[in-house]
């Protein structure tokens, strides 16, 4: 975008007319500009909004003034470049005031930092000495003959057709049975023939690993950390049915007469061709399914009216809550999604739909912590999947402490903390595989 345009959704902003559309716009601006190299963390109550509002707008006008300059220095060729032709310092300043304004949106008090990866390594060293590595390609392949397999950590993902199993790029999955200790067995062709059967395989990933699954029919699934997909190694005539436990991103391979089933705890979606995102997480308390491309159509399964009226569940669901539920377009049993907008499974079996931005839900697929301000306690929950920690808090406040921005997940653990830590909120101390919270 350009200095114009910046400038009319920051002073539209300031004045309250901005439209969700317009303030997405801002957000987008900072999202698409931010390089690896920078984060950003935002952490807070809601406190101080406009004196804070007010000293963002001038900092944003000071900014477009500099790129006014740029502009007329450059061209119009390079103008197109955008803000990638902005001197490092001021980028990097103009990328926080951005990601700022868009926090705003969503009630907060906010701090920014920004930071190379190298910068004071030796200060987190000291101050994080037990520090956790980020997670990796990590899965296990369950046979239907109860074999398992560890994946190659070395492999982005596994390929499961008809008559074989191999990695993305087409090496031969070889393994030698941790369980059994029976010989290196060749899951080639002539090593398993998978193609008279319909029997059930699954892909696990654990806690701080990921991975990805091309089903025998060619959909795509991304499985994020602390997930399972299970499926028949070939897809009968009719439905493609998979289940899942856990969050995964899916490309499905357009088939109109073989609906492709996707099943989660409480709902079923069903696609034909599709780009969609899952997370069914059960200590989230609720399911939700966000659409990038295509069309589903979401609905309850019949153990989500089995389970309305249960009390472990009606608890879990009160405790949780829906968040933005207030942004909720309809409430209905069976609701069909268009791109943007995301369902909601609840624990008393209602499905909300919200509009979303997609982007944010898929960050885990690109490999980005994107916080939205959301609790302490959900960013948390995040965090100790992906790094495999368990996280415990010295007060129950601080679990709903806002917290928004962006971060690597390529980072290591005390980088995420160290940013937090850094708004003067927040104090973290790592002991073996838990991470303690204080203020």
């Amino acid at each position: 975008m350009n200095t114009e345009v910046i400038n009319d959704l920051a002073q539209k902003f300031m004045k309250g007319t901005a439209t969700a559309e317009e303030k997405a716009l801002l957000h987008d601006w900072y999202a698409l500009e931010l390089k690896a190299d920078e984060e950003v963390v935002i952490v807070g109550n809601e406190g101080d909004q406009e004196e804070m509002k007010r000293r963002l707008y001038a900092s944003v006008m000071r900014r477009l003034e500099v790129d006014e300059v740029d502009e007329m220095v450059m061209g119009d060729e390079k103008r197109l470049s955008g803000m990638q032709l902005w001197p490092n310092g001021w980028f990097r300043y103009g990328a926080g005031i951005a990601a700022a304004l868009a926090m705003v949106v969503f009630g907060v008090w906010f701090f920014y930092a920004s930071r190379h990866p190298e910068a004071d390594q030796d200060a987190l060293n000291a101050q994080y000495a037990n520090d956790i590595k980020p997670g990796s390609n990590r899965a296990t392949l369950t046979l239907a003959n109860g074999k398992t397999i560890a994946l190659s950590e070395a492999k982005a993902g596994v390929v499961i057709d008809a008559s074989t199993i191999t990695y993305s790029d087409h090496t031969i999955i070889s393994e030698t049975d941790p369980k059994s200790g029976s010989e290196e067995q060749d899951w080639s062709p002539g090593g398993k023939d998978l193609s008279h059967t319909f029997e059930m395989t699954s892909v696990t990933t654990p806690m701080g690993g990921t991975y990805q699954v091309m089903l025998p029919d060619g959909s795509r699934v991304w499985l994020n950390a602390a997930s399972k997909i299970s499926f028949p190694s070939q897809f009968p005539e009719g439905e493609r049915v998979v289940s899942l436990q856990g969050e995964a991103y899916f490309e499905v391979k357009k088939e109109r007469d073989r609906p492709f089933i996707v099943e989660s705890p409480g709902q079923s979606v069903e696609v034909l061709g599709t780009h969609f995102n899952i997370n069914s997480y059960e200590n989230e308390g609720v399911v939700r399914t966000t659409l990038l491309e295509g069309s589903v159509r979401v609905g309850k399964s019949a153990s989500a009216t089995r389970n309305r009226n249960s009390d472990d569940v009606r608890k879990s669901g009160s405790a949780m809550g829906i968040a933005n539920s207030d942004v909720g377009k309809r409430a209905e049993s069976s609701v069909v999604l268009k791109p943007n907008e995301q369902a909601v499974l609840d624990a008393s079996a209602k499905i909300k739909v919200l509009e979303v931005n997609p982007n944010d839900v898929i960050d885990w697929k690109r490999g980005d912590f994107v916080f939205r301000g959301e609790s302490l306690e959900n960013v948390m929950r995040r965090v100790s999947r992906w790094y495999d920690v368990e996280v415990s808090y010295a007060s129950e406040d601080l679990k709903s402490i806002t917290v928004g921005g962006f971060v690597s997940r390529s980072r290591s653990i005390s980088a995420v903390l160290e940013l937090m830590e850094r708004t003067g909120k927040l104090t973290f101390k790592i002991e073996g595989r838990k991470v303690f919270v204080s203020k």
